[in-house]
């Protein structure tokens, strides 16, 4: 039976390991011997285990570099694929898509024969986007090598939906979540949705046979290890990062067995429709049901009080940068109507009131914002995206969604505003 451990970060022994790194990567570069041969960068190492890493659509920043040169030094030896510079692909999201899984999974079987000669056992690491390829990659590797094994798969914040769904919707995985069997290790960026979703990860991943293990990083956001508006706390874990990856491995290699390949669901074709930063008419099942939440200054709101009114609650937090971007043009949007019938109600994700308090200090805000310490209504309404917004009628019913950020100064916003009023 397929298990899963959390582990909190606090309870890992990283023995106040530091990193330092030398002014230039020492990198090795490897030629492609074959049309489809996809080029790596080589960390070279004298210890016991390998990493094959693949990037996600930010391409190879120097965070990623930094972190497979740390790896390294601590004895861990690094593979590093380019697909970029192999097919001349531009560092978006949208290239990943055009990597052949092919050569990703002959690229595991040469990382593989290569960890073999050297007697180490084979990790595979991808992060973001770059799951998906990595997965079914590992899934086609297991086809055709029925009889060889990996000593698992670290998985940092993976993207495992098949589009980010329209705000209230389900959100549907990509069939390779429920079709993979090896053993994981996630590790999920506490400032992310991925933290309100932990469970239905874990149980997709579960389906196909896969063992998991899960780890929490507080206090950071995804592809913290290479943002250029990192914080110190985001610095500090990516400077711990090498030494947690290489905790992960003793983890999983206790359930690094030959595994045949989990079947493939079936699943709906066709081009996923773009969903965020749109005001979209909303005909999922999802009802605002009352909820009471308390501001900043003690005050009890609730929703159903607000009926007779138009109301927009929005989910959002300091840390998200879409999110910061929208909030000066909700306040203009709440004092644009200022003499009708229409009310925000900012729901923060999480975060502790001085933090709230100190942004609200540089942006401020004529709209109550309301605390949601455990994420509980967040999870309720259905938040797959940061922010997420709804446009309730004066009924109290969901008639508009947003998911991801908007400028709602734009005329369709304030006409759809005034359709609502009138109504």
């Amino acid at each position: 039976m397929p298990m899963h451990r959390i582990i909190l970060l606090l309870g890992l022994c990283l023995c106040g390991w530091l990193l330092s790194f030398p002014p230039e990567s020492q990198a090795e570069t490897t030629n492609s011997v074959m049309d489809e041969a996809v080029e790596v960068l080589r960390y070279p190492a004298e210890g016991q285990n390998m990493l094959l890493m693949v990037p996600s659509g930010h391409g190879l920043p120097d965070g990623l570099l930094a972190l497979a040169e740390g790896l390294s030094q601590q004895g861990v030896e690094v593979w590093l694929a380019d697909p970029f510079t192999t097919w001349l692909l531009p560092a978006v999201p949208s290239s990943l898509e055009d990597i052949p899984v092919q050569a990703y999974a002959d690229l595991i079987a040469r990382a593989k024969a290569h960890a073999d000669e050297q007697d180490k056992a084979l990790y595979l690491f991808a992060f973001d986007e770059g799951v998906v390829r990595l997965l079914q990659a590992a899934r086609l590797w297991q086809q055709q090598h029925p009889q060889d094994r990996l000593g698992g798969v670290m998985l940092l914040s993976p993207d495992l939906y098949r589009q980010t769904p329209k705000a209230g919707s389900p959100a549907r995985f990509r069939p390779i979540a429920r079709a993979t069997n090896l053993p994981i290790f996630l590790m999920l960026a506490e400032r992310s949705t991925l933290t309100l979703r932990i469970g239905e990860n874990i149980r997709a991943l579960e389906e196909g046979g896969s063992d998991v293990y899960v780890q929490r990083l507080p206090a950071v956001r995804n592809r913290f290890f290479f943002r250029p508006d990192a914080t110190e706390a985001e610095k500090a874990l990516a400077a711990r990062l090498p030494a947690m990856i290489r905790q992960a491995m003793r983890l999983l290699q206790a359930y690094a067995v030959v595994r045949a390949a989990a079947p493939l669901p079936e699943t709906a074709t066709g081009t996923a429709e773009k969903t965020t930063g749109k005001i979209l008419p909303y005909r999922g099942r999802l009802q605002a049901e009352d909820f009471e939440r308390r501001d900043l200054t003690g005050q009890l709101h609730r929703l159903h009080a607000y009926r007779g009114q138009v109301v927009l609650v929005n989910f959002w937090a300091s840390w998200c940068p879409p999110c910061v971007h929208e909030m000066p043009s909700m306040n203009r949007l709440q004092q644009h109507f200022t003499d009708q019938p229409f009310r925000i109600l900012a729901v923060n994700l999480g975060e502790e009131p001085a933090q709230i308090q100190a942004f609200l200090h540089r942006h401020p805000v004529g709209f109550p914002v309301l605390l949601d310490p455990d994420q509980s209504l967040a999870r309720t309404w259905q938040v797959f995206a940061f922010p997420t917004s709804y446009l309730l009628d004066k009924q109290g019913r969901i008639r508009y969604s947003v998911a991801g950020g908007l400028d709602w100064n734009r005329t369709e916003a304030r006409q759809i505003i005034d359709v609502l009023l009138r109504e």
